[in-house]
């Protein structure tokens, strides 16, 4: 008795529990099929012993929002309409009209179950599906060259995915550099180079640049960008630049290693080029006074060795009087056209500074040690130097004497000292012959560049002197040195005088 008892009991028990409980799969549950990922898929439901497809007519965002709560997350981010691979069964749902506040899709209005109109529900496609939310969702970051610098990556569905340049502009950009951290942005990109491998989740980007995370602007369907112009096989990835401490510094690159070079700028921490187009006397000086330099020489273009790198700047316009060149207007960072500015040729810009910086030592050069010096004679004017930067001439304005000598070099002049006879005063002196031209910086040496080197002595004396301004006038080239007076009777001299007397005994015999 006690025995039937116990398994009347145990029968009673059994028929309570519920049929989920049992491990029966009750009426109008969900599941995912032929997800990627744990958070997005084709959805079915399952009635009467089977499960069935949910057909996308009428499928919207709080319809989603209902049955990504029903499966377990906190929400959902879009609605997905004719999901793909689609479904091989019968649809058991359509025409759902949810508020958003429903416990399931049960409790959402619609046609009923199993009423289906085929000209809404295509067996071959017209799946509803969704992309459930998830922790860390809407988290970026930067891949590229720096932490300031590369193409911008989103966090959603567990897993990084690209942004499309498709709406991408420089609120959008401030918003990101915000969200990293970063006080702003400098500049931002579209077409990104190289571009990222993995799925493009997020496009039509509108921000107002007021936000404080990119997924709080406006933006096209999370998952699911315009196909036509978010191919993930295709060059779409948006980038930025965003603002670092040490913008606006300068460099200078393959040049003599001290006082000359290719002008390099830094901006979100990463080192670019400054294209030579427009690139004057006016931003040389402003360069190589924000370098530390007591002055400037020249400005080059077409700098050799060119740069390995693309350009930050091209067209920058400065007054020379500004302390950065960052301070100059034109200043538009990361733009530049290949017309002018091709990152494969030499469109560097480049500039000859004056003096040294603090602790640089200029290579040694050993020379004589010149002679005492007691007169400072002005040296020869360098004009105007041809285009080839070989040879010079005098300008046509005879009133110019700017020292212009192109592709790299500077103004050189020299003093050849010989002997200068005084027949009728039986004296010699030492006189210079001067020459002026255009030569390589790095032939010239620091004492050249500091004022004149004079080596020998008498008619072997030889003074040269480098520019270290506008103008080669400026400086003077050093040929004192004592003179060798002669009054005794040279060769020379003897037969001066016998060659006069001869001539006046015949001029007054006739």
């Amino acid at each position: 008795m006690w025995r039937l008892n116990t398994i009347f009991f145990k029968l009673l028990l059994i028929s309570w529990i519920p049929g989920d409980i049992q491990g029966q799969i009750v009426n109008g549950t969900l599941r995912l099929v032929n997800t990627s990922n744990a958070y997005e898929g084709r959805l079915e439901i399952y009635y009467s012993g089977s499960w069935g497809r949910i057909c996308d007519y009428g499928w919207d965002l709080p319809s989603a929002v209902v049955a990504c709560k029903q499966l377990g997350f906190t929400g959902a981010h879009t609605a997905v309409v004719n999901t793909s691979p689609e479904g091989t069964g019968s649809f058991w749902i359509q025409n759902l009209n949810c508020q958003g506040t429903e416990t399931s899709l049960e409790d959402c209005s619609h046609d009923g179950v199993g009423v289906i109109n085929s000209s809404y529900c295509n067996q071959s496609s017209d799946d509803a599906g969704v992309l459930c939310k998830g922790p860390n969702d809407g988290e970026i970051r930067l891949i590229g060259y720096t932490q300031y610098f590369g193409r911008v990556e989103i966090f959603y569905a567990g897993e990084w995915g690209r942004v499309c340049k498709n709406g991408w502009s420089l609120n959008d950009a401030k918003v990101a550099c915000r969200q990293l951290g970063f006080s702003g942005a400098l500049a931002y990109w579209t077409l990104w180079s190289a571009r990222g491998t993995s799925r493009v989740v997020l496009d039509q980007l509108n921000c107002a640049g007021t936000e404080s995370r990119l997924d709080a602007c406006t933006h096209g369907s999370i998952g699911y960008p315009s196909s036509s112009s978010c191919s993930s096989n295709s060059y779409v990835d948006a980038g930025v630049a965003c603002e670092a401490p040490d913008d606006g510094e300068l460099r200078l690159m393959d040049g003599n290693g001290y006082n000359s070079g290719r002008v390099e700028i830094k901006f979100a921490g990463y080192w670019q080029r400054i294209c030579d187009w427009g690139w004057r006397s006016s931003e040389a000086a402003v360069a190589c006074r924000q370098l530390g330099y007591s002055g400037y020489v020249r400005a080059a273009t077409d700098w050799t060795i060119k740069g390995d790198t693309s350009f930050w700047l091209q067209g920058v316009q400065c007054q020379g009087t500004e302390a950065n060149i960052t301070d100059c207007s034109n200043v538009v960072i990361g733009y530049y056209d290949d017309y002018h500015c091709y990152s494969s040729s030499n469109d560097d810009a480049g500039v000859y500074c004056q003096g040294y910086l603090p602790g640089v030592i200029p290579p040694s050069t050993t020379t004589t040690t010149p002679t005492t010096t007691t007169t400072v004679p002005r040296g020869p004017r360098c004009y105007i130097c041809s285009s080839t930067g070989i040879s010079c001439s005098r300008s046509r304005n005879a009133s110019s004497h700017s020292n212009f000598c192109y592709y790299g070099h500077v103004c050189y002049s020299s003093a050849m000292a010989y002997e200068s006879y005084n027949l009728f005063y039986s004296s010699s002196t030492i006189s210079y012959s001067y020459s002026r031209g255009c030569r390589l910086p790095s032939s010239c040496t620091s004492q050249e560049y500091q004022g004149n080197t004079c080596t020998g002595t008498g008619t072997r004396r030889v003074c040269k002197h480098c520019c270290t301004t506008d103008y080669c006038n400026g400086g003077a080239v050093d040929t004192s040195q004592t003179s060798n007076n002669n009054r005794g009777s040279s060769l020379k001299t003897v037969c001066f005088k016998v060659l006069f007397a001869l001539l006046f005994i015949a001029f007054a015999w006739n």
